[in-house]
């Protein structure tokens, strides 16, 4: 958001608490949503029972704690993976 943009929004009574919590819903929901994916195709596609698949979702919620503690960065399980498995992740833009 520009600078115009948040004057704009300050005066329709929108403070910078009010963005921030907006910014960090919108991360929330990214995070949930993609997780439902992941679980949905661990589930309908790879045929994961309920143990496995709560060992693994736990697993995944393990790594991304991991992450956010700085015990390990995305860019070094990113070229893990390149390395490893040959697996590329594009950035946001197409």
């Amino acid at each position: 958001m520009n600078r115009q943009q948040r004057r704009a929004a300050k005066k329709r009574g929108i403070t910078d608490r009010d963005l921030r919590q907006e910014h960090l819903d919108g991360i929330h929901f990214a995070v949930k949503c993609y997780s439902v994916a992941v679980a949905m195709v661990l589930h309908d596609k790879l045929g994961f029972g309920p143990m496995r698949l709560n060992r693994v979702m736990g697993q995944i919620q393990d790594m991304f704690d991991s992450v956010q503690k700085d015990y390990v960065k995305i860019g070094d399980l990113e070229e893990t993976l390149r390395e490893e498995c040959g697996i590329l992740f594009k950035d946001g833009e197409s």
